[in-house]
């Protein structure tokens, strides 16, 4: 699934890159890069509500070697956010 972009990237503003980008500009275009996403939401799923408030919550996996299971250094990073929904 291809999502489209609102937001400018770096490249729009002008800043250098080196390469090229392929034809979904993206991390997906990268041979042998498997990219998954999980995205859970109350709305859709009224169970999942918490406390009666409502939940949105998900996670992207990037495997850079297409599933095999070598070593690979890599970062890793967590977002949490709280938002209030009106």
């Amino acid at each position: 699934m291809t999502q489209k972009h609102t937001s400018k990237r770096a490249r729009d503003l002008g800043l250098p890159m080196p390469g090229t980008p392929g034809p979904q500009n993206a991390i997906t275009d990268v041979e042998g890069v498997l990219v998954g996403y999980e995205t859970l939401s109350s709305r859709l799923t009224p169970a999942l509500a918490s406390n009666g408030l409502p939940v949105q919550t998900g996670v992207t996996a990037i495997l850079p070697r297409g599933g095999h299971r070598h070593r690979v250094r890599c970062g890793r990073g967590c977002m949490r956010s709280t938002a209030t929904v009106k």
